[in-house]
């Protein structure tokens, strides 16, 4: 039987976070952080220590993203300068990028 070598689609829902400023994101990145915001996660097997680190994750919608139209969470605006996608294994990061590339191509920009 052949195999099937078509990708598995892409998932526009699938939620994005943005991690608000901190002195030293190193330590708001670790897996188990990760883990922790998957869906369906029971938040009482939760330890304390990262319920204070995963409120420093804010959910964003993707296409404010893309049109680099992001707001801090005193509701001025935010730009992204630098954007670093990290999650767990086998999420999406690259179908990620190659959407978030995808998208900030087909803009329509001012003429100048």
């Amino acid at each position: 039987m052949p195999q099937n070598t078509n990708p598995p689609p892409f998932i526009a829902d699938q939620g994005m976070k943005l991690l608000d400023r901190v002195p030293d994101p190193r330590e708001y990145l670790h897996a188990r952080l990760f883990r922790a915001q998957r869906p369906g996660q029971d938040e009482a097997s939760i330890p304390e220590d990262l319920k204070a680190r995963l409120q420093k994750w804010k959910p964003v919608d993707r296409l404010n993203v893309a049109l680099d139209s992001l707001e801090k969470s005193n509701g001025e605006p935010d730009s992204l300068q630098r954007l670093v996608v990290t999650t767990d294994a086998g999420i999406g990061k690259t179908t990620t990028l190659q959407w978030l590339h995808h998208a900030i191509n087909q803009q329509v920009l001012p003429e100048i």
